[in-house]
């Protein structure tokens, strides 16, 4: 089974392109996007619209509320399961979105590590100083193989090793060949790009869009409901401006100014992220004809 993947920097065009080779067939859009999964935040995160998701249902959105905790490894999880669903009842599924980390996590695997244990860490460093080298010694004999990648003194890295098979009573050896295995599908990735120029104009017109389609006012209900800028939620692109303006600290014109700075540093990084994926091949963001052949698609094709 082949699962096309449409990624590109924010403001491409991923949602119109996804819409003109899948919308109103039998598809179904898994979103990667770590900011749409955010219930209540839907301006500045740029989520399809009604009008759009009528056309072509998105999921992986409005997973959580802004005050949840909320992973890549969660993410990967639920993704993968609700694409086995949709493919199991004859759907085509088609992968769209702009954050690197989860489209690497869907294509090429994970490790989801468990959390960091304050109290377990203190004991091991204890330990560690009353007698140097012995977790090295412990984590040799329990696991050989992360044991002989690691330097002795790498005490940063054998301390997370032993934490970790503690709290999971796995090996993180084990757990990394584990996250490597993938699931019976084939990706095909298409990188859609813009002229550095038209991706700058393009950036500053939403910009401005998201400010007239009420994103202070998007905030405040944010903050009326407890939010600040210390989540993870909040700190997302146009969200910390929007913080820092309300407070005071900068003006509108300076909060416009940094989202776009912000937003376009965030287009060339993504750029720069995407070349790791394994067989993407760029496409102009409006050279449909093309994506539609890299794909096999078209209206009425089997899914």
């Amino acid at each position: 089974m082949i699962i096309p993947v449409l990624c590109g920097p924010t403001a491409a065009g991923k949602t119109a392109a996804a819409l003109a080779l899948f919308g109103g067939q039998e598809s179904v859009a898994i979103s990667a996007d770590s900011m749409q999964v955010y219930r209540t935040m839907d301006i500045a995160t740029a989520k399809a619209t009604p009008s759009e998701q009528a056309l072509l249902k998105h999921e992986m959105i409005d997973c959580v509320d802004p005050e949840d905790i909320w992973s890549v490894g969660q993410y990967l999880r639920e993704a993968r399961g609700r694409i086995a669903e949709h493919l199991s009842a004859g759907k085509r599924v088609v992968i769209v979105g702009g954050t690197g980390l989860y489209l690497k996590a869907l294509l090429h695997g994970l490790f989801d590590a468990p959390g960091r244990d304050a109290g377990l860490r203190m004991e091991l460093l204890a330990r560690e100083e009353a007698n140097p080298g012995s977790l090295y010694q412990e984590l040799s004999s329990l696991d050989p193989k992360t044991a002989a990648r690691l330097h002795p003194q790498d005490t940063k890295r054998v301390v997370r090793a032993l934490e970790v098979l503690k709290l999971t009573g796995e090996t993180i050896s084990h757990l990394q060949s584990a996250a490597a295995e993938q699931p019976p599908w084939t990706f095909r990735v298409a990188g859609l790009t813009l002229d550095r120029a038209e991706l700058a104009e393009r950036i500053e017109k939403r910009v401005d869009a998201m400010f007239a389609d009420g994103l202070l006012d998007e905030v405040r209900m944010l903050l009326r409901r407890s939010c600040h800028e210390g989540m993870t939620s909040m700190q997302g692109l146009g969200y910390q401006e929007c913080l820092d303006h309300l407070a005071g600290r900068i003006s509108f014109d300076e909060a416009r100014s940094s989202f776009i700075a912000r937003t376009k540093a965030l287009a060339q990084k993504q750029m720069m992220l995407f070349r790791s994926l394994q067989g993407l091949i760029w496409f102009h963001a409006r050279d449909i004809e093309g994506l539609r052949r890299h794909f096999n698609t078209g209206k009425g094709a089997a899914p």
